[in-house]
């Protein structure tokens, strides 16, 4: 097919189209614009959109196709641009609120950020982490603040017993801060009843 009969092919289909909606198969995706290539037939149409703009670091919500699988495309009022109405496969879903939520969903993982906490599902497991944690960081930390308690205590000419007091709280809250800036990763272990009610089991993990 030449140019010109490719470009008359288009012009007959948006005519035989109109405000209607029409099937197609995707071709090509461009999931940082959201946008996508699909074909009817021999024609080919580009930048029909997944999203209300085509803009770069959208918010929002939006499906990614997966290749070759088959959509509804309509047009947008009477002009020539299109975008996809529904989807029968889908790659990727994406969620963006503000600066602060994201989440990722495909069949190889779940992945939530909020802020700082970020929580990572997998085949193998699910990790949760908050802040930049590992356990290096947490023990030498958690190191630190044992020595400022005692150092602190040293110090202290008064009453004993008050001093004492101010160091297991110290070390009370040093330790509940260490745990809260683990980062622990599901492995195994844990089954739920195919027909509903608690779930059971050991919960297998690793700490980083």
């Amino acid at each position: 097919m030449t140019t010109q009969e490719a470009k008359n092919a288009v012009n007959r289909r948006f005519k035989q189209v109109g405000n209607q909606s029409f099937f197609a198969c995707i071709k090509e995706v461009d999931s940082t614009l959201r946008t996508c290539t699909v074909t009817v037939d021999e024609v080919i149409y580009e930048d029909v959109i997944l999203y209300a703009t085509i803009k770069k670091e959208l918010k929002g919500f939006v499906f990614i196709p997966k290749i070759g699988s088959q959509v509804m495309v309509s047009r947008i009022g009477g002009s020539n641009e299109l975008f996809v109405l529904m989807f029968s496969e889908i790659d990727n879903v994406l969620l963006t609120i503000d600066d602060k939520v994201e989440l990722l969903i495909n069949a190889e993982k779940l992945h939530y950020k909020n802020d700082k906490t970020e929580l990572r599902i997998t085949n193998k497991g699910f990790t949760i982490k908050k802040d930049s944690s590992g356990l290096l960081k947490t023990l030498t930390d958690l190191c630190d603040a044992i020595k400022k308690a005692f150092t602190q205590v040293m110090a202290d000419e008064g009453d004993r017993d008050a001093a004492l007091d101010k160091v297991a709280d110290a070390l009370a809250d040093a330790v509940v801060k260490a745990i809260k800036s683990m980062t622990i990763t599901y492995s195994a272990g844990l089954v739920a009843p195919a027909m509903g009610g608690p779930v059971t089991g050991t919960f297998n993990f690793t700490i980083t």
